[in-house]
Order: C-alpha cells, then structure tokens, then sequence
C-alpha cells in the first residue's frame, strides 16, 4: 500500500509540475507549487513508512528516495525559472534533464512495486491456503460436533446417571486443548410458550480465554442480563434450533472483543443447546486487507494519464481506469465485457494476435492500431 501511495503522490507532483510550467501567471504557480510541496512531503512520510515495513534489500529504498530528493533540486529551478518569466528554459529543463530524472524515479518506483507485487501474489497464496484449511478444519470439527451430539442425544436416551452438566463437561474436555469454545445455554419461554430469553448452563475453557469471560460470572445468568440490547430474532432463531432439531450456523463480529466468529448450535435435550464458536478473525483480517490493496491498486491506475485495461483469457474486458474510457469514448461500465476486437478498427488483426499470444506464452510486445474513435495508438 505505502509503494503505491508513494508512486501515486509522484505522479501527481509531475501533473503539477507541469501546471508550473504552463501557468500564467504567479497566483496559478503559487498554487501549482503548494500542492506540490504537499505531495513532497506525503512522500517522504510514506518513505520513512516503507523504511520500517520493508521486507527486500533497504538499498532499494535508499535508491528510490535519493532519486527523489535529487529531482527536488531540478523542480526548484523550474519554479524559479517560470517565475521569472523564463517560461522557455523551464519547459527545456522540463522535456529535458527533468523528463530523464522522472523516467530514473519511475524506473526506481517500478521495481519496488513490482517487489510489493510480488509480495502480494504470495500473501494471496498463502490466503488461499489458510483459507483452504480453515475450511477444511471447520468441516471436520463439525463433523466431530454432530458425532458428539449423537453420542450425547444416545446417553440422555439411555437415561445415563448424572446431570447433563457433567455430560457436557466430559465431552467438552475434547475441544478444551482447541480453538472452539463451547457453551451449554438452556432456552427461557414466558407463560404463554413463547422464548424470551437463554440462560447459560456451563461453558469449556477455551469459551473464557476466547471472549475473556469467566465461567463463574456467566454461568446461572440470562444473556439478557448480560445483553440487554440482544436482538429477540437471534433468541427465536436458537429456539427453532431446539425446537426442531435444525442445527444452525453463522458469522458474527464483536465490537467489544473486535473478533469474527463463526458459530455452530445444535440442540442436546429439549430446551437444551449448545453454541460453539470458531475463531475466524485471523482469516477476516486478512480478507479485509486484500480487499483494501484491491482498492488502492485501482485507485493507483485510475490516476495514471495512460490508458490501461485488464482483459480476461476469454479476450474480454473486464477492467478499465479512466483514461481508457476517455480514449475510446465510452462510459467505463459499456467498455466491461467488450470483445477486444471491437475497440480498435477491424483492419488491425495485429493486435488480436498479440493479445493471443500473451495469454498462450507470456510474450509481450507493441503495435500500432487505429481506434473506431479514430485515434492512434500504440498496444
């Protein structure tokens, strides 16, 4: 995210670079040259940032940012130069020297995002990993529970000696060296039938450590007392689960503890049931995180002047930033699912064949095409 910000925040400087340049008089290069300091300094703040995360060769950082503080000299000349009216030598110095220091930042930039790319593509991996497994382990814990259940449902059938309190600690000993907690509730119905409220009855070790509360101050209360506020849908859809049989299972985020659970209930004996909670905030994070480099990377290219689109191995598009809607004339949204074929005249098969290619070997190269907008572009 830093590298992209960064990269972001030059491409603008260089935007209002330009505007200096090109103002026309002092309070446009004053303003030109305010946002430009204020693009400075976010830059350098996100450098001291990378500097701390950084996870390649510092080096790299201290190339990119000596590059970036050596084009401060070459901007202070082009600003001192518009100012005193010697627009001609600001835009050389521009198109010139400061045009081939830009491209050396660019260069510098690029290969720290395509490092952080890299990164990306095997924290996503590894994403998909962990969620594989914790899909997987989910599923066999859950079949344990139902086998649980069953025993538990059989021993209550055959009238076993003992309170179904200790029934429930004998089999809650198997998860307590787990990541699942497990709660004994009992469903609370007024007079006229209808539940109301559920009350706590026991709960296994992990329970306390994952919430923080102690079995001795929840056990014998109502989650009305603890929760005043508690939705009456959620206590209907508990008593459905006793009621039934159905057994039930959803996501939930706690404000207070800031933790994801998914969360399991099955009933044990009428007006009995059991809820256990998987601690899914470890893999909710890291989906939230992917979810915000996805946005900034977009964001990223939506503030490139160059056109860019993403096509799909079936040759259509399904991304576009602005630029590209702006070159070809459309709404972005009427450019998604097009054909490439359709974006440029029907006389330049050449650039199908290169799209093609890429897709089959990972080649790459350029071609010179015509719009149906009649603009002239290279591929």
């Amino acid at each position: 995210n830093e590298v992209m910000e960064v990269d972001s925040h030059i491409i603008s400087m260089h935007r209002y670079m330009r505007d200096v340049v090109l103002a026309s008089n002092i309070d446009e290069i004053n303003r030109a040259v305010g946002l430009v300091d204020k693009h400075e300094k976010d830059v350098l703040q996100h450098f001291n940032i990378i500097r701390g995360r950084f996870l390649g060769d510092l080096s790299q950082i201290n190339s990119a940012q000596e590059a970036f503080v050596a084009w401060g000299a070459i901007r202070l000349e082009v600003i001192e130069l518009t100012k005193n009216g010697q627009h001609t030598k600001a835009a050389a110095i521009t198109t010139g020297k400061g045009a081939q220091h830009v491209a050396l930042l660019n260069s510098s930039m690029a290969e720290l995002i395509e490092f952080a790319h890299n990164k990306a593509a095997q924290f996503n991996a590894y994403s998909d990993d962990l969620h594989s497994n914790t899909r997987a382990i989910h599923l066999i814990i859950f079949i344990i529970i139902i086998a649980i259940a069953g025993v538990i449902a059989f021993h209550i059938t055959k009238k076993v000696k003992g309170s179904q309190v200790k029934l429930f600690n004998m089999y809650s000993s198997m998860f307590n060296e787990t990541f699942t907690g497990m709660v004994l509730h009992e469903i609370i119905k007024d007079e006229t039938g209808k539940a109301v409220d559920f009350r706590f009855l026991d709960m296994n070790s992990k329970f306390e450590e994952l919430t923080g509360q102690r079995s001795e101050d929840l056990c014998g209360r109502t989650v009305q007392e603890m929760i005043p506020d508690l939705a009456a849908d959620l206590i209907a859809k508990y008593n459905q689960v006793v009621k039934t049989g159905k057994s039930l299972h959803f996501d939930s985020y706690s404000p207070q503890m800031q933790k994801y659970f998914k969360i399991c209930v099955f009933r044990v004996q009428p007006n009995q049931f059991v809820s256990i909670y998987f601690d899914t905030t470890q893999h909710q994070q890291i989906e939230i995180e992917l979810k915000q480099n996805e946005s900034m990377f977009r964001g990223l290219l939506n503030a490139i002047d160059d056109s860019i689109i993403l096509f799909s191995k079936e040759y259509k598009v399904f991304w576009a930033n602005s630029a590209a809607g702006q070159l070809f004339g459309r709404d972005v949204e009427a450019l998604l699912g097009m054909n490439g074929a359709q974006l440029w005249s029907s006389e330049f098969k050449s650039a199908d064949q290169l799209v093609q290619d890429c897709f089959r070997s990972g080649s790459h190269g350029v071609v010179r095409v015509s719009t149906t907008t009649s603009n002239v572009l290279d591929v």
